[in-house]
């Protein structure tokens, strides 16, 4: 549904009307539904408590399958704006250890920092949208391997053919939240799209947002991987994408759910880049699912992998495992046979592991809808809602264009190639697996020039004006594990570029130098990584109707002191850049850095340009 549509969630002249369905909507939720209280806690969070059945069990199970589930297939399910033809999943056999795992363990994992009016709209409005945000994870990496017992006991099962988009954690989610709904008496899930973008980051979903979400979206899941951001960029990445859906879908609840590496396995209660998910989180209003807590518990009812269905007795031993796989197999037995590949793929999670990521994400939504859809939430849900136009998130120095023009290149045959002034030889290549498209132009020689017509899409009621500042934002390979690694150098020409100043500047936008050898960056060495990474940086036109990127390829470590960059020497050297996103920049955005940073580069490009007569 587009901006306009009568089904909008949005407020305005409808306001009434809206508070109506809402009081018909909850008096129904509240014939029906169980005791329950939503207490606020002392950290921002909602604690969300309902009544436990006199037999003991949980009003929430992990996997809700004895429950009606004909309702589901009147879900309209589409993946990348596909519609996905719906066919009921099976519940794969699980293990004891998971089995044993207590509802308060269950419970641990959510985080419900969303204002509790939201939820309320979400609960009073069953057909509205639910979109789901992901990278590779998301895609169904790791959910293609066999299932069946025999192959995986005798270790002879095809583990080749990783992804699955009918058996991820989304379309699981989908049928557990089904479940769940009809349960509790209420009406099921009417519209669940997924989009997905391997090796990319959440943020790559805050370029062009309107192309994801409906306006009337209630719910977003975000798969927000910390092992794919630093621990210095967390907070921004994830405002930024928080930002953009509220921009263009004010009434939805976002969600930030979180599937863990095995890299730091022995740690992940202590990571930096989770307590920053979780502190993001809070500060954004914005609810969590640490996927991390509910494995740990997992770990902690296991028996070594015995009563596993996953096991394999072709790797029973710790020897058979190798150095890593071993430690795991002693230190969190039955944690590793979550994993794709047997914990080889120490990042995708395997066919049961993308099964309970989707029972844990679905059982998180459907606590808060069944809990928001009582009486007691009428008032600070129509609140919320009457309110809504008056809301305005603060404004964020990265934040896009706050509804103004949008000019996205989310592929790489889209990009503005300036062919003229190009050198050497850049080539579209698909550096993609198992079907998924990794598309970019790849250079294999040092001093390459790849020039880019920022200008070239902008109408020109834009271009036509004197001056004006466009936020760039530019996505490119960076990886530990891909040989021969370069870098690279941006200059423009008509038009002056400069760093958007932040702190740590070098690490989160990096700008003109730009490392793709993640090696040789501290906070990613001795990690397995393989991501779209990207930098941010401003581009001033003044009287000019062309604005030109130029991305030279530079050796690697060029950005390195002179000592350290004459000890690293390689023979090869490649990039490859992928997408490009550009936006006018926002006056409340560019006042920001004069007046709170008026020392850095980005504050002096916005004195010069105050000076020379340029009026934004």
């Amino acid at each position: 549904m587009q901006a306009g549509d009568s089904g909008s969630c949005c407020c305005g002249g409808g306001s009434m009307m809206l508070l109506s369905v809402l009081l018909v909507s909850f008096r129904i939720g509240f014939a029906v539904g169980q005791p329950m209280e939503v207490a606020q806690q002392g950290d921002g969070r909602s604690t969300v408590t309902l009544a436990t059945p006199m037999d003991g069990s949980m009003r929430f199970p992990l996997f809700p399958t004895d429950y009606e589930t004909l309702a589901n297939r009147s879900t309209r399910v589409s993946v990348l704006q596909a519609l996905h033809t719906f066919e009921q999943v099976k519940l794969l056999p699980f293990g004891e250890a998971i089995m044993r795992v207590t509802e308060t363990e269950l419970n641990n994992i959510s985080s419900y920092f969303v204002p509790q009016w939201k939820w309320g709209a979400a609960s009073a409005f069953p057909a509205a949208p639910i979109v789901i945000l992901g990278s590779s994870v998301t895609g169904g990496s790791g959910a293609g391997e066999s299932t069946d017992p025999n192959e995986r006991a005798a270790g002879t099962a095809d583990l080749s053919r990783g992804y699955s988009i009918r058996q991820s954690w989304g379309r699981h989610f989908v049928d557990f939240l089904n479940q769940h709904l009809v349960h509790h008496h209420h009406g099921v899930a009417k519209n669940v799209s997924i989009f997905y973008k391997s090796a990319a980051g959440p943020s790559y979903f805050s370029m062009c947002t309107e192309s994801f979400i409906p306006p009337d979206t209630r719910i977003v899941l975000v798969e927000a991987p910390s092992r794919m951001i630093s621990s210095l960029g967390i907070k921004s990445d994830l405002t930024r994408i928080a930002s953009a859906v509220r921009r263009v879908a004010p009434n939805a609840v976002v969600v930030f759910v979180e599937w863990p590496s095995l890299q730091h396995e022995a740690e992940l209660a202590t990571l930096p880049n989770l307590m920053q998910l979780d502190a993001a989180a809070m500060e954004l209003k914005v609810d969590t699912l640490r996927v991390d807590h509910v494995i740990r518990a997992i770990a902690s009812h296991c028996t070594h992998g015995s009563d596993d269905p996953t096991y394999s007795k072709k790797a029973s031993s710790h020897k058979d495992l190798g150095p890593r796989l071993g430690k795991l197999n002693r230190e969190f037995p039955c944690y590793h046979q979550l994993y794709a590949n047997r914990a080889k793929d120490a990042v995708h999670p395997n066919p049961w592991g993308h099964q309970l990521l989707g029972a844990l994400a679905a059982r998180h939504v459907a606590r808060a809808l069944v809990a928001a859809s009582t009486a007691t939430t009428v008032a600070t849900t129509a609140a919320g809602l009457a309110a809504v136009e008056q809301h305005k998130d603060p404004p964020s120095p990265s934040a896009p264009s706050n509804g103004q023009l949008e000019i996205c290149y989310l592929s790489a045959p889209t990009l503005p190639l300036n062919m003229s002034a190009s050198h050497g030889n850049w080539n579209l290549v698909d550096e993609g697996q198992n079907g998924i498209k990794k598309l970019g132009y790849l250079s294999r020689q040092i001093g390459d020039v790849l020039a880019l017509d920022l200008l070239q899409d902008f109408p020109r009621k834009y271009t036509s004006s004197n001056c004006g500042f466009l936020g760039v934002t530019l996505y490119y390979l960076l990886s530990t594990s891909t040989p021969d690694q370069g870098a690279f150098k941006l200059t423009c020409d008509g038009c002056r570029c400069e760093e958007l100043s932040t702190a740590r500047q070098e690490l989160v936008n990096p700008f003109p130098l730009i490392e793709t050898n993640a090696n040789l960056i501290s906070i990613y060495s001795g990690n397995n990584i393989s991501i779209t990474a990207q930098t941010q940086f401003l581009a001033y036109y003044s009287n000019t109707s062309t604005c030109t990127l130029h991305v030279t390829h530079i050796p690697s470590g060029s950005s390195l002191p002179k000592l350290k960059r004459m000890q690293h020497t390689q023979q090869r050297s490649r990039i490859r850049i992928d997408w490009l996103f550009i936006a006018p920049m926002p006056p409340s955005s560019l006042a920001f850095y004069p007046k709170q940073k008026p020392y850095t580069r980005t504050a002096k490009l916005v004195r010069y340009a105050n000076s020379s007569g340029c009026r934004m």
